[in-house]
Parts: C-alpha cells; structure tokens; sequence
C-alpha cells in the first residue's frame, strides 16, 4: 500500500508518524498538493492524507478538486458521539469520513461545506440532537429520524434525504437500528 502525504502542515512529521505506526505494510512518499492527487488519479498510489489548520481547504482542497469529495458526516448531538462515529466507521469507513464535534462546529462545517451530514443523539431525538442544526440550518434541512415514539423506516429516511435534509437527529438507544438505514439512504442517494 502507498500513502501519499500533502496538505499544507507538518508533512514530514505526518509521514514520519505513518511510517513508525505501519512501516512494514505501506510505502509513504512526500508531494506537493497536486503531485499526491496526481498520484492517486494515475494508479500510482492508494491514499492521500494531508493537514491544515482548519481539517479541509488546505489539507483537501486540491484533492477534491480532482477527486472529487468524499461524504463527510459530522456527529454532534448530546449523547454517545464516540459511540456513533465508531458505529459510522464500522458500517461504511471506506465511503465516509467521520468527525466528532461540538453542535455548533458540526452545524458550522455544514454551512461550510466542510462536511455534508449531521448527525445527532440525544434522549427524544430532537431537542439535544438537532436544536442548534435546527436554529442555524432551519427545520427544511433537519429531521428526526427517530423518537421514543417512532422510528423511521427505510422508506421514510429515503425520502427525507432525497428531500434535502441534511442534519438528522435520534434516540441515542436507537442508533444500531437508525444508523444502517441512514448510512444506507445517504450512500445510495
């Protein structure tokens, strides 16, 4: 495996860092911006991993240029963030990145476009989890997608994401059963 390092920050401890952590399972080589997205557009490497001060113009901005942006789903919400993020990976970390912030930073990232989905747990699915996505994004691009009285179906969550919606907030109990069916709405989209 070949890891191309770029980005804007501290490439050469970044390399340094994957090469004493895999060295004997990657090859990591240093490149500008352009000559790692190059790289990986030609076959001649695997993965590109660059760093900013901000996660994403620098570290990614070439990159998405030429490769296009890859989904990025911000966990937020009041309950269970680490819980969630690692369920996001285990279900689908070769399609999206994952990124645990604040509510204010994930809703922020939206707005941004450094990210593309919110999501949220907190006790009823609404409050602790979408409030402040609600306020800043408005209620046209969020949606509960499960509650102590219901849950979504797949159906339901399909069409909320073909809708638009954006920010999805649920019953942090709920996520092993919520979370496939989003994941799944948001990668078929």
């Amino acid at each position: 495996m070949k890891i191309v390092v770029g980005g804007q920050m501290d490439k050469q401890s970044i390399a340094k860092l994957i090469e004493s952590l895999a060295a004997d399972k990657v090859t990591v080589e240093i490149k500008s911006d352009i000559e790692a997205t190059l790289a990986i557009q030609m076959g001649q490497a695997d993965y590109y991993v660059g760093a900013c001060s901000t996660g994403a113009g620098g570290a990614l901005g070439i990159a998405t240029g030429l490769l296009g942006p890859a989904k990025c789903v911000s966990v937020g919400g009041q309950m269970d963030k680490q819980s969630i993020a690692k369920l996001i990976e285990s279900l689908a970390a070769d399609k999206v990145t994952v990124e645990i912030k604040s509510d204010i930073e994930a809703t922020l990232a939206i707005q941004m476009g450094q990210a593309d989905y919110y999501v949220g747990a907190c006790s009823t699915g609404a409050g602790g989890a979408l409030g402040i996505a609600t306020g800043l994004l408005g209620p046209a691009k969020c949606v509960s997608i499960s509650t102590p009285a219901k849950t979504m179906t797949q159906q339901e969550i399909n069409d909320e994401v073909a809708k638009g919606k954006v920010a999805f907030g649920f019953v942090n109990y709920d996520a092993e059963k919520v979370v496939p069916m989003l994941l799944n709405a948001l990668l078929n989209k």
